[in-house]
């Protein structure tokens, strides 16, 4: 496959993320546009540029309102104007979530983003309750879906039938479910 050297940077700098995110609760910078090029790169191997414009549309749409509500839910709750990126919510990982919208197929991305902070919340859960954190409340959440994404970006080496801008294969398994 020609595009694994592209997933391997797109990992290793991934895994860097995920160190930096758990080791400091903060991400540098430069990360975010190095890896946003590279999984640009990768995904115009995969899809036609119309076709990726269409995809980061549609889940930068879903990201919106993901924002919005959580804003919304801050603002009832407290009963006033609340910024989620001032102590609830961190930029860095909102800047991951953009780098995710141009990562995966809608359908995709849907179940990865829902599956991943499913998924960090348990870890966080278990590593809280076994005190594997240096004393910090704050939850690295880009940290947590970037150990995720870096499973993901091989899955299909392991199963071809799993690609990240193709929903057939997940379309089928979740048809089947139901």
């Amino acid at each position: 496959m020609p595009g694994y050297g592209i997933d391997l940077i797109i990992a290793l700098a991934l895994g860097y993320l995920v160190y930096q995110d758990w080791q400091y609760r903060a991400i540098s910078w430069v990360l975010y546009p190095f890896l946003l090029v590279f999984i640009i790169i990768r995904a115009t191997m995969l899809v036609s540029w119309p076709q990726l414009g269409t995809y980061v549309l549609v889940n930068a749409m879903l990201l919106s309102f993901q924002f919005i509500s959580i804003t919304l839910f801050l603002w009832l709750r407290y009963k006033k104007r609340v910024n989620p990126l001032a102590g609830y919510f961190g930029l860095g990982d909102l800047l991951f979530w953009v780098l995710l919208a141009v990562g995966f197929s809608p359908v995709n991305f849907m179940c990865f983003h829902v599956g991943s902070l499913v998924l960090a919340l348990l870890l966080h859960m278990l590593l809280t309750r076994y005190k594997a954190y240096g004393g910090s409340n704050k939850i690295p959440l880009a940290g947590f879906q970037a150990l995720f994404y870096i499973f993901v970006l091989f899955m299909p080496y392991i199963l071809p039938a799993f690609g990240r801008y193709d929903d057939t294969a997940l379309l089928l398994l979740l048809q089947s479910l139901l």
